[in-house]
């Protein structure tokens, strides 16, 4: 599934990208051939494990800022202990997720252990056993809270370990197919082979005057390019994939047989373990060599997105001098703000386009997003330099939006802006004309042709939106589909 078109939620999309990345150069992800075995009960693990990432992501959040946020006592100044509300917050969030991840898993096992696995999963109950408020309350009220949250992460880890004992059966009976299949192949072509050799219509290479052990060479170079062509070698990658063959070979180098059991794999799956040779180091060490090294998703630009090459970049910057000279020469000052700003400097500043805000996740006990256009951060710096009195400022930036991009049109996701804004106290239309002006100039000196300058003045537009009767609190909605006329 494409999560990050059509589901753009954090943890299903990280765990997609995952997946992705341990089953790159499998070839049985690509075979269609038999549909029932492409169950959408296996399709749809990114569904399950990714809100229960960010369940875990967010409890963890908890538990962090209140491990590090310990403070003394008034009295004594003893460090108090931590609140006990925000601990359980973030164990109900722990044990919602658990239960999410087991549901899952009992799913996928369900369907591994029927003997046909149906492309429908109508047959499967996929919904998630949360706990009620009620109950939640009732476990909040004793001390059975916490051994609820250690119960669940066993039967957790049950769960997985007969899941992935039950996958590593049915892996390892497809393997046995594929070598007998293999050396079937092996047999057929060694007995053509020997057919070939014994033909008269063969044509003998000539070996004259090489050595015996270069004619030696020679025929056991031509033997193996035979075999190569004869017979495509099948190995644990071209079945897995990369990834996947790693972590099954780790496990059965731990298992006791040449098999495995639901015990072992329990005993595997430690998730209190995390010395060097431990299931949790192995998997991160490879996810990592993934990422950095090995096969990736082919690479991509983020939609609504653009390089600039070397010499669009020469072109850029000519325009940026010619526009920066003549701002320069009508007296104005450049600055610069942070491209994030706290979100509740964005709130309520945009109207209808207040959702096309890019919110930046939690990092130190703020909420960021990423400024919309440059005229807000402006206004939050007047404000913080309150004794600034006049001043002609141009700013020319990047800004983001999370519109639905429009490359044609020339509408992406992240941009330029220049702008130009005059405050302070000046004369009566005074900087209405010299902004006027300014665009003229900047117009005419860039080798754009012809142009035509749109005045656009807010008071005017609400006062004809007030006579036609339009409510005010539907001013800046109104404005906002007016402002996207010309662009629709």
């Amino acid at each position: 599934a494409n999560f990050d078109k059509f589901r753009q939620q954090r943890g299903q999309i990280e765990t997609a990208e995952v997946i992705r990345l341990f089953l790159a150069g499998s070839k049985m992800t690509k075979n269609t051939k038999n549909s029932s075995k492409n169950c959408e009960i296996f399709d749809l693990v990114p569904q399950y494990v990714g809100p229960a990432l960010d369940l875990i992501s967010m409890a963890y959040k908890i538990a962090e800022t209140e491990l590090n946020s310990t403070e003394n006592g008034p009295i004594d100044g003893t460090i108090r202990p931590l609140h006990m509300q925000q601990v359980k917050s973030a164990q109900n969030q722990l044990l919602h997720a658990m239960k999410i991840l087991k549901n899952g898993s009992v799913h996928r096992t369900k369907a591994l252990k029927s003997e046909k696995m149906v492309s429908s999963f109508s047959n499967f109950s996929f919904h998630c056993e949360i706990e009620t408020s009620q109950n939640f309350d009732k476990a909040k009220g004793n001390d059975q809270f916490g051994l609820n949250t250690i119960e669940t992460m066993r039967e957790l880890r049950k769960s997985l370990s007969e899941e992935l004992n039950k996958a590593l059966t049915i892996i390892l009976a497809e393997e046995d197919k594929i070598i007998q299949k293999n050396a079937l192949k092996q047999a057929k072509m060694e007995e053509k082979m020997a057919s070939i050799s014994l033909s008269k219509e063969i044509i003998k290479p000539d070996y004259t005057g090489l050595t015996p052990q270069q004619i030696e060479k020679r025929k056991e170079k031509s033997e193996l390019k035979l075999k190569a062509k004869s017979l495509k070698k099948s190995d644990d990658k071209s079945i897995l994939g990369d990834g996947t063959a790693e972590l099954k070979k780790f496990i059965l180098s731990k298992s006791k047989s040449s098999c495995t059991n639901p015990e072992e794999i329990h005993e595997i799956l430690n998730p209190f373990d995390t010395s060097e040779n431990s299931f949790c180091t192995f998997y991160c060490n490879v996810l990592n060599r993934l990422n950095v090294g090995g096969t990736r998703r082919k690479p991509k630009l983020p939609k609504g997105t653009r390089d600039q090459n070397p010499d669009q970049m020469v072109i850029r910057e000519e325009a940026f001098q010619i526009i920066r000279k003549v701002f320069k020469r009508h007296g104005a000052v450049e600055i610069d703000t942070p491209v994030f700003e706290l979100k509740s400097t964005l709130t309520g500043k945009y109207g209808e386009d207040q959702k096309l805000i890019y919110d930046l996740a939690d990092q130190g006990g703020e909420l960021l997003a990423l400024r919309y256009d440059l005229t807000v951060p402006f206004a939050r710096y007047l404000a913080m330099n309150n004794d600034i009195g006049n001043i002609k400022r141009f700013h020319i930036a990047k800004v983001y939006r999370r519109d639905q991009p429009n490359l044609t049109k020339g509408r992406y996701r992240e941009f330029y802006q220049c702008d130009f804004d005059i405050a302070g106290t000046y004369g009566e239309m005074v900087p209405d004309s010299e902004a006027i002006s300014v665009a003229c100039e900047i117009l005419s000196e860039l080798p754009i042709g012809d142009f035509k300058v749109k005045l656009n003045h807010r008071k005017l537009l609400d006062a004809i939106l007030n006579i036609c009767g339009c409510p005010s609190e539907k001013f800046r909605s109104i404005c906002s589909a007016i402002d996207k006329l010309d662009k629709s």
